[in-house]
């Protein structure tokens, strides 16, 4: 009797150590799904500003309207890799399955004469290539990170 309840203990406690480690996870994608869209909407803000200050602000719209998606998804798996150290690439995997969600969602939404005009397939098709990039951005913050520390020479 006293075996099963030792038993039954760790079990216990093995349960609740998974269970706050997937809550961790989740808390660590959503709060990255905030901070990747916060960023999008600055460098959209600024893009716009920076395009209204040349002599043809339409001119910019669908390079930046193709780029900005990328360079945004670069950020967010860094962002989520800072997040959380101790499983990058699921938590940006998350990340960018939301922004994705996302960005889908307000592609139905929005009317189609303030969308760029593309077809849903070279939607859903730049949607999965910016679902891949997220990855990139965990790569290159746990390259830099690894790149950083100090490398310790052996003693002999």
């Amino acid at each position: 009797m006293k075996n099963q309840r030792t038993v039954y203990k760790s079990v216990r406690k093995n349960t609740i150590k998974k269970d706050s480690a997937m809550n961790k996870t989740l808390k660590s994608s959503f709060l990255g799904i905030l901070v990747t869209v916060g960023v999008g909407f600055a460098l959209m803000f600024a893009s716009t500003a920076a395009a209204l200050l040349t002599d043809d602000p339409t001119a910019f719209v669908t390079p930046v309207g193709y780029v900005l998606p990328f360079v945004c998804a670069i950020l967010g798996g860094f962002i989520c890799s800072k997040l959380n150290k101790s499983s990058p690439y699921l938590v940006s995997l998350i990340c960018g399955g939301g922004v994705v969600l996302l960005s889908l969602v307000a592609s139905f939404v929005i009317p189609h004469s303030l969308s760029t005009g593309t077809n849903i397939g070279t939607r859903l098709l730049l949607n999965a290539l910016t679902l891949a990039t997220f990855p990139l951005g965990t790569l290159i913050s746990i390259k830099a990170s690894n790149g950083s520390k100090p490398k310790h020479k052996k003693k002999r």
